[in-house]
């Protein structure tokens, strides 16, 4: 009978064994069901989150092309409507030259029709009168009789372009740009020449004005003084006398005689 009951309480022993390693097979399987579960949950995630991670990145290239397209735009934009702007200021400039030089010529009696036979044509002809008003070795001549000014080389039709903003877009708006008739040049002295068929008032405060900024703009003459002389054709009295109080040397070019007119105890101006 013992025996027995000592068979029977190991059976019994050996059920609770299997109950509890059954219990913890379930228990370790659920733990592990769990854990691959958070792990599947964590890699979607991740997943997920490198999708998005992507899509901005897609998102801010998307923005810097159309950024990029946008000042591309606007940068040919802005050089097309400079150099429209450039295309109207000559075409005027022509028109306004061409006037006056009609007039002029009128009133030296000469005919279109002569003229024409002789210079083929009147581009030719505002290019003879233009190069009488400035290249003339006269000029260097003229400015020369004046004490402390020396000048010996003649440069003509100088154009120079500058940026406004010196850190700023290199073409476009940000560039302006100079133009000089002549310019007589000596070690320690420069004349600035503005040459005009009809001088008027306002030619004399336009060129003052661009005077102010010629270091700015021509550099390489900053250890320079700066003198300045407007050539002409026609002018009356008023702006001639305007011109010279200003203290601009003022000289009159009739093709092919060039003439300084500045009154006695005239002194130029060092603009700069």
């Amino acid at each position: 009978m013992d025996r027995l009951d000592r068979i029977e309480r190991l059976l019994d022993k050996l059920a609770r064994l299997q109950a509890e390693s059954d219990q913890q097979r379930a228990k370790d399987k659920a733990e592990a069901d769990q854990q691959r579960a958070k792990d599947k949950a964590d890699l979607r995630k991740k997943e997920a989150d490198l999708r998005k991670k992507e899509a901005d990145l897609q998102k801010k290239e998307a923005d810097l092309r159309k950024k990029e397209a946008d000042q591309q735009r606007a940068k040919d934009k802005a050089e097309d409507d400079l150099r429209k702007k450039e295309a109207d200021r000559r075409l005027a400039k022509n028109e306004q030259l061409t006037s006056d030089l009609r007039e002029s010529i009128r009133e030296m009696g000469v005919g279109f029709k002569n003229l024409g036979k002789n210079v083929r044509g009147i581009g030719v002809s505002i290019g003879e009168i233009t190069k009488a008003i400035t290249v003339s070795s006269k000029i260097i001549q003229l400015v020369n009789k004046f004490a402390g000014i020396k000048v010996d080389s003649f440069l003509p039709n100088i154009e120079k372009t500058r940026l406004i903003d010196p850190d700023g877009e290199l073409e476009g708006a940000n560039r302006r740009q100079f133009e000089i008739d002549g310019l007589a040049v000596g070690k320690s002295e420069a004349v600035v020449i503005e040459a005009k068929t009809k001088l008027e008032k306002g030619d004399v405060d336009s060129f003052i004005k661009l005077l102010n900024m010629f270091k700015d703009a021509f550099d390489e003459y900053k250890d320079r003084d700066i003198y300045a002389c407007v050539a002409f054709v026609r002018a009356n009295d008023k702006t001639l006398a305007y011109a010279e109080k200003r203290g601009l040397f003022v000289i009159r070019a009739t093709p092919p005689d060039v003439k300084l007119i500045n009154g006695e105890g005239f002194k130029p101006v060092k603009f700069a």
